[in-house]
C-alpha cells in the first residue's frame, strides 16, 4: 500500500508542478499583459530550482565523464513550450544519457526529503529558517522533473532493465517471492510510509498556491 501511495504522490506532484506553472503564467499575463514579461517572471520565480536542476545534469555528466557545454538558465520557447534552462552534453551511450537525464529527479528528491527530515528533527529558532526551508522545498520540488529531452535515453534503459528482469525471472522464478517479501517487510513499509508523509508537504504547498493563484487570477 505505502509503495503504491508513494508512486501516486510522486506522479501527482509532477502534474501539480505543471499546473502551478500554468497558474503562475495566467496571473502574470493578467498583471503584465505581456507574454515575454510573464515568461521572464516565471523564470525568475523558479530560478533557484532551475539552477539546481541544470547543475544536477552538469555534475552527473562530469562524474560519468561526458563532455558538457554551456549551462543556460534563461527561458526559451521550444516546440510551443517553455524551457527554463538547459545544459549541452555530448551524445553518449543510453545508460549514461539516462542517468544524466534523471539526475535532477534523484538529486532534487534527496534535497526535498533531506530538508523535510531536517525540519522534523530540528527546532528552528526563527521564522526565517522555516521560510527558507519551505522555499527550498517549493523551488526544488517543482523544478526537479525531467523534460522530454532529458529522458531521451531513459526509455531504452527501461526496456533493457525489463528484458534483464524477464531473463532473471525465467531462470529464477523465486525472485518474485523475494521481491514481494522485500517490499512487504516492516523496514520497507516504514521507509515508504515516511516517504509518503514527506511528499505531503510539497503536495500541500502546491495545492495551496494553485488555489490562491486561481482566486487571484480567476478561472
Amino acid at each position: 500500500m505505502f509503495p503504491l501511495l508513494f508512486i501516486f504522490e510522486f506522479i501527482l506532484l509532477f502534474f501539480l508542478a505543471k499546473l502551478l506553472s500554468r497558474s503562475l503564467m495566467k496571473v502574470f499575463l493578467k498583471a503584465t499583459k505581456s507574454t515575454k514579461v510573464s515568461i521572464y517572471l516565471i523564470s525568475l520565480f523558479f530560478l533557484p530550482g532551475v539552477i539546481v536542476h541544470e547543475l544536477s545534469h552538469f555534475l552527473t555528466a562530469g562524474v560519468l565523464f561526458v563532455k558538457t557545454g554551456d549551462i543556460d538558465i534563461l527561458p526559451k520557447t521550444v516546440d510551443g513550450g517553455l524551457r527554463l534552462g538547459s545544459v549541452q552534453t555530448e551524445r553518449t551511450d543510453f545508460i549514461r544519457m539516462a542517468l544524466i537525464g534523471v539526475a535532477p529527479v534523484i538529486i532534487g528528491s534527496v534535497i526535498v526529503f533531506g530538508t523535510i527530515y531536517y525540519i522534523q528533527n530540528n527546532s528552528f529558532n526563527s521564522f526565517l529558517a522555516y521560510l527558507i526551508s519551505f522555499f527550498v522545498i517549493l523551488e526544488v520540488g517543482n523544478t526537479m522533473f525531467s523534460s522530454k529531452k532529458d529522458i531521451e535515453g531513459t526509455f531504452t534503459l527501461f526496456v533493457a532493465l525489463i528484458l534483464i528482469f524477464l531473463v532473471i525471472l525465467f531462470f529464477n522464478p523465486s525472485i518474485l517471492t523475494y521481491l514481494g517479501n522485500l517490499f512487504s517487510s516492516q523496514n520497507a513499509q516504514e521507509i515508504f510510509k515516511k516517504g509518503d508523509l514527506f511528499l505531503l508537504m510539497p503536495l500541500l504547498m502546491d495545492i495551496a498556491l494553485i488555489v490562491f493563484l486561481r482566486l487571484v487570477g480567476g478561472r
